[in-house]
């Protein structure tokens, strides 16, 4: 728990995160511990006993990114047994989709603990990749993403429209592949919420 503490730290003093709330989100019984690690600040942790749980028990990540973004900058994800289609059995795949639930578009990992017990994740607009494509049919895009030595494939189903458009939010900068192309986005736009042509 200490090195995903210092490793959140360290991001907080290499990321350009000055407009970014310092606030780590994790289970109360060691938030105080995180908090002061990170930013000073473990006053209470009453906030986290509050809401935490239920954070990782819902299904709707955007209703909980709206809520967080603009206390917290940083989510602890302790692995657990997840319930079916939550945010958190999506946070275990690194915000990847599941075979219960799409892919998180705003929660990027950062730290990854040599055990795989502990990941770290920041909270960010994310870059939105448009297109067109067939209408009304679905896309897969992929990336593969390294974090902290960790190597995995980030994934989201995209529905393309009546009018042969898509669009969707990723939290990664990477080379994604969708349908039959590539697109790479950069780490600026993911910070500042651009959009992305693919």
């Amino acid at each position: 728990m200490y090195d995903t503490a210092a490793a959140i730290d360290e991001y907080t003093e290499t990321a350009n995160r000055s407009d970014r709330p310092a606030y780590v989100f994790s289970p109360w019984s060691n938030n105080r511990m995180y908090n002061y690690v990170v930013s000073g600040e473990a006053r209470s942790y009453g906030y986290a006993r509050a809401n935490y749980e239920s954070f990782l028990a819902s299904t709707n990540e955007t209703t909980w990114y709206e809520r967080l973004r603009g206390r917290a900058g940083f989510v602890v994800y302790p692995t657990l047994d997840a319930p079916s289609g939550s945010i958190a059995e999506r946070l275990e795949a690194y915000g990847s989709r599941t075979a219960n639930a799409s892919g998180l578009a705003h929660y990027r990992a950062i730290h990854v603990s040599p055990d795989g017990e502990y990941t770290a994740f920041t909270l960010v607009p994310g870059a939105t990749v448009v297109g067109n494509a067939t209408a009304n049919t679905t896309l897969d895009l992929a990336a593969t993403v390294e974090v902290s030595g960790t190597e995995f494939t980030y994934e989201r189903r995209v529905a393309v429209d009546a009018n042969g458009t898509y669009r969707v939010t990723v939290p990664y900068a990477a080379t994604y592949e969708i349908g039959n192309r590539t697109v790479t986005v950069e780490d600026a736009a993911v910070e500042d919420g651009e959009t992305v042509s693919a």
